[in-house]
């Protein structure tokens, strides 16, 4: 059977974006197994060729109705289906679907009858929401970071901006671009549609938009800290990341792009410090004997940053350093 992506290289394109998305989600190991989904709009690729589709499956209720999805389409991943498999084979695993005229119900049009994500009731909230607010966004996403879901599981993370404080803290500069904080929704029963109707509605202390007013007083407010060279919230220092708004106002060719921003807890800045053997330094200022250490759980030169990326090169070099030191204290 002829593909729906066959002389449609946007649509193609859109696909292969989700497809390169759910590889990086499968590598950091946030959708294990059968976990995860995700599903796009992609009602501007509907052609009349695409429209006039016959279905290739029944209707299917979603078990709400959502106005604003009257004749979108979407690509969906799969239920039961792996983001590793995603990755490889998208139409395999996946399905576009079509929204039905009561709003209410969908239909599968191409390329096989893979029933879409247990989570669509949610994932079509959001969409419907994102149209009725017109922000632009075209994507729902549900991932597994392991380390915000095991926070999650800490009543004291759920208390009102408790996460957002420990976002900003962990990594200043998104006070300018998440300034609102994040939205907690309290625990529903997973693909049910209560989630769906706590997920359009704006959660935890955080709105669903902001204002132009709103993006300048957080900016000029972040400014002042990188000026300053102090965080009077989190008593923090060496700041970088000034936003020359004057600059941006002056360049009709520069603006601002917002993107959303979420907290993961992917590392802890600092650690031990070590010498260019790999050995643990002490607090006299002296090699432990029979001590080495590399990667993120050293300090040194990359602890003024999040050490992310800096890791790997870190833990490679060093890690062999380390290995052979030891080897030959043997």
């Amino acid at each position: 059977m002829k593909s729906i992506l066959e002389n449609r290289p946007e649509l193609a394109r859109r696909v292969a974006e989700v497809a390169e998305v759910a590889g990086y989600l499968w590598q950091k190991g946030w959708a294990e197994r059968n976990g995860g989904n995700i599903t796009v709009n992609v009602t501007a690729y509907a052609d009349d060729a695409v429209r006039s589709m016959a279905p290739i499956s029944d209707p299917v209720p979603f078990g709400m109705t959502l106005p604003h999805l009257k004749g979108c389409y979407f690509f969906c991943k799969g239920t039961n289906r792996r983001m590793r498999d995603l990755a490889r084979r998208p139409m395999e695993n996946g399905s576009v679907i079509r929204i039905l005229d009561d709003c209410a119900s969908y239909e599968i049009i191409a390329d096989n009858p893979v029933k879409p994500t247990s989570e669509l009731a949610s994932h079509l909230a959001m969409q419907d929401r994102m149209i009725a607010t017109g922000n632009g966004y075209t994507a729902a996403v549900h991932t597994h970071p392991i380390d915000l879901i095991a926070m999650t599981h800490n009543p004291a993370f759920l208390a009102k901006d408790v996460l957002t404080n420990l976002l900003w803290s962990m990594i200043p500069e998104t006070r300018a671009f998440c300034p609102k904080g994040l939205g907690i929704v309290p625990y529903k029963m997973p693909s049910s549609t209560e989630l769906a109707e706590a997920t359009k509605k704006p959660a935890g202390g955080a709105t669903s938009s902001f204002t132009e007013e709103q993006l300048r007083a957080a900016i000029e407010n972040y400014n002042k800290i990188v000026k300053d060279q102090y965080d009077p919230d989190f008593h923090k220092g060496n700041l970088k990341g000034y936003i020359d708004l004057e600059y941006i106002e002056s360049h009709d060719d520069v603006g601002i792009c917002i993107s959303p921003r979420k907290a993961s807890l992917h590392h802890t800045t600092g650690g031990v410090k070590i010498n260019t053997e790999a050995e643990v330094i002490g607090t006299n200022g002296k090699a432990i004997s029979g001590l080495w250490a590399a990667g993120e759980v050293t300090g040194g030169i990359h602890a003024g940053n999040r050490l992310g990326g800096n890791a790997e090169a870190d833990v490679f070099t060093f890690g062999k350093i380390a290995g052979h030191s030891a080897a030959a204290a043997e």
